[in-house]
C-alpha cells in the first residue's frame, strides 16, 4: 500500500490538492472495500445476500475495490480536464436595432438655465426615463452618460459610432434672449453630414452615396419624434430644421436628431421641464417617435 500511494503522489504532484487528496482516500479504503467485496455471503447482512451479488461474475470477485478506485479515479480525471479546460459559453449576438440616447451637457458644462432650471439636469432625467421606456418597450438603448459628468462632442460622437447605433437622439433645453415669449418643442438634423457618415448610412439602406434616402432617413426621424413629443408633452410643435453645423448629429454614422425640449427662457415651459412628470412625458413622446420610427424602416 505504502508503494501504490508513493506511486500515485508522483502521478498527481502536479494536480490540485483536493483532487490528490481524493485519489489517497481511494486507495486508504481500497483493500477495505476489497475485503468486503470478497466477505462469503454467510458473513454479509441478509440484504446483501442471494439474488444478482452471489452470482456476481468471477472478474468481479477478483477485481474487488479495484474496479470503484477506477471509477473513482477516472471520475476525478474527468473533473480536473474540465476545470482546465472550460467551455466557453455560446454568446448570441442580439440583432435589434441600437437607440443611442446622448443627454446634453454635464459636469461643469451647465447648459443653458433659465428660472432656476439647468438645462443638464432635465437632459439627463428626460435621457434616463426615455431609455427605460424604450427598454420597457424592447428596444435596445446606451446612454452616452448617465450621471452628471462631462463630455466632448468627440466623445459622443465615438461613443454613438462604436456601438453601430441605429438612431442618434440628442436631448437639449433652448433658450431665446429676443423672444422670451417662444416656446415648445423642435429637432435639428444634418444636412449634408459627413462624408464618412453618408457612405455608412449609404451601406446599411442599401443605396449609393448621395441617395436622397440618406438624408431622408435623418429628417423622417426628426419630424416623427417632434410630433410625438408634442403630442405626449401638450407643448407647441415648431417644426424641423437642418443645422448641418451641429457636430453630433453631423459626424455620427446613423440617422441623428437633436431635440430641443423646451425654452428654458420662457418661464412656463421652464416650469413645466423641472417637474418628473412633464419628464415622464417627454419621454414617452420621444419613445412614441423612435419607436415608430423603427417600425417604418423595419418595414422598408
Amino acid at each position: 500500500m505504502a508503494t501504490a500511494i508513493t506511486c500515485e503522489k508522483k502521478i498527481f504532484r502536479n494536480f490540485p490538492g483536493i483532487l490528490e487528496n481524493i485519489v489517497k482516500l481511494i486507495i486508504k479504503r481500497n483493500q477495505t472495500f476489497k475485503n468486503f467485496l470478497s466477505r462469503p455471503a454467510g458473513r454479509r447482512r441478509p440484504s446483501e445476500a442471494g439474488g444478482w451479488w452471489a452470482r456476481r461474475p468471477a472478474w468481479l470477485r477478483r477485481a474487488g475495490g479495484s474496479v470503484l478506485a477506477g471509477l473513482l479515479l477516472g471520475l476525478a480525471l474527468f473533473v480536473w480536464w474540465w476545470r482546465r479546460h472550460p467551455v466557453e459559453p455560446v454568446r448570441l449576438t442580439d440583432l435589434r436595432p441600437l437607440v443611442v440616447i446622448d443627454a446634453g451637457h454635464g459636469g461643469i458644462d451647465g447648459g443653458t438655465q433659465g428660472f432656476g432650471v439647468l438645462e443638464k439636469r432635465v437632459a439627463l432625467a428626460t435621457a434616463l426615463r426615455t431609455s427605460r421606456e424604450l427598454r420597457q418597450r424592447g428596444v435596445r438603448t446606451a446612454l452616452t452618460r448617465e450621471t452628471d459628468v462631462a463630455l466632448t462632442l468627440e466623445d459622443r460622437v465615438r461613443f454613438t459610432n462604436e456601438r453601430n447605433a441605429a438612431p442618434l437622439s440628442a436631448i437639449h433645453c433652448n433658450f431665446s434672449v429676443e423672444a422670451p415669449a417662444v416656446r415648445g418643442v423642435e429637432t435639428f438634423y444634418s444636412d449634408p453630414k459627413d462624408l464618412s457618415a453618408e457612405a455608412a448610412i449609404a451601406a446599411t439602406l442599401g443605396v449609393a452615396a448621395g441617395d436622397p434616402a440618406v438624408a431622408a432617413a435623418s429628417t423622417s426621424l426628426a419630424d416623427a419624434v417632434r410630433a410625438a413629443i408634442a403630442t405626449r408633452a401638450e407643448t407647441p410643435d415648431r417644426g424641423t430644421r437642418n443645422r448641418p453645423e451641429l457636430a453630433v448629429t453631423r459626424r455620427t454614422r446613423c440617422p441623428a436628431v437633436l431635440v430641443e425640449c423646451a425654452y428654458l427662457s420662457n418661464r412656463a415651459d421652464a416650469a413645466r421641464a423641472a417637474t418628473p412628470e412633464w419628464q415622464a412625458a417627454l419621454a414617452r413622446g420621444l419613445a412614441d417617435g423612435v419607436e415608430a420610427w423603427l417600425a417604418r424602416q423595419k418595414g422598408d
